[in-house]
């Protein structure tokens, strides 16, 4: 009995090493799957903030574009009528009929491209 009690008390600090180096291994495993957690989610939100900037700066050129195209064709000179009808009509009246034209052909234009790219989309 004297005999095993000495041979669990030899054996005491070698299962302590064991141990101890078990616990490094899984230690270093678990940092290493860390880190790469880590640097997969700041890729990840790097390239979120990048593609979120990109989308709102092509909004805001869009817009932007919008605005200009909106006020040129605004100030665009003439109507699509006939020389006799537009000359009976009061400034007022010409200048309605533009934007009523313009509105028509921006609403017609669009319904057109949006037929073309949903047609197109995957």
């Amino acid at each position: 009995m004297v005999e095993v009690l000495h041979k669990i008390t030899e054996s005491i600090p070698l299962l302590k090493d064991i141990a101890l180096i078990a616990a490094a291994i899984i230690a270093i495993y678990v940092g290493i799957k860390g880190l790469g957690t880590w640097r997969r989610q700041l890729r990840g939100n790097t390239e979120y903030t990048l593609a979120k900037n990109v989308l709102t700066a092509i909004y805001e050129l869009r817009e932007a574009i919008s605005s200009v195209r909106f006020w040129i064709s605004f100030h665009s000179p003439g109507l699509d009528l006939p020389e006799d009808q537009g000359k009976s009509m009061s400034e007022k009246e010409r200048k309605w009929h533009g934007l009523v034209q313009l509105y028509e052909k921006k609403m017609g234009a669009r319904f057109i491209w949006q037929n073309k790219a949903s047609s197109h989309s995957i």
